[in-house]
């Protein structure tokens, strides 16, 4: 496939992959709604999406930088890190900025706003994990190439 093509290709993937995350979000979250309910942790809604929007942005992030990296014709890695700094860039904007009184309950946190840091450090990890996936990808890669030279020596 022509390379410019790929390039091309990188931000649908990255589109995609959000849209994929949304999609598998949800049986995510009724499993996991289900495990703290079964454990007699019956939260009100918007304390429960706390909890559930950690997991969701770090699936959506790791989705993200994967598909989006490994659509790339090449330089993954350097493209992964472009797609994790610019996904961590939105996620603290977007996240990062939601405030208790535009949350969830401002009883909780009677002083001034604070930023909402789990699901923010949830999107953070599961973006690095995806890095830590194409790089593991890539070395794997480039030792299955170098293998057949060695053995023709």
């Amino acid at each position: 496939m022509n390379p410019k093509l790929r390039w091309a290709l990188v931000p649908v993937a990255v589109i995609a992959a959000f849209i994929g995350a949304i999609v598998l979000a949800i049986p995510l979250n009724h499993v996991i709604r289900a495990i703290y309910w079964g454990l007699g942790h019956h939260m009100p809604g918007k304390e429960f999406l706390m909890i559930l929007m950690q997991y969701d942005g770090a699936l959506a992030a790791f989705m993200v930088v994967v598909m989006g990296s490994m659509t790339a014709p090449r330089s993954r890695r350097a493209t992964g890190l472009v797609i994790f700094l610019v996904g961590a860039a939105v996620a603290w904007a977007l996240v990062g900025d939601m405030t208790p009184s535009k949350f969830y309950s401002p009883i909780h946190y009677p002083e001034d706003p604070p930023r909402v840091w789990s699901p923010l450090m949830g999107t953070y990890v599961g973006g690095l994990l995806g890095l830590l996936a194409i790089n593991i990808k890539e070395i794997g890669r480039k030792r299955s190439n170098q293998a057949p030279e060695a053995i023709r020596r």
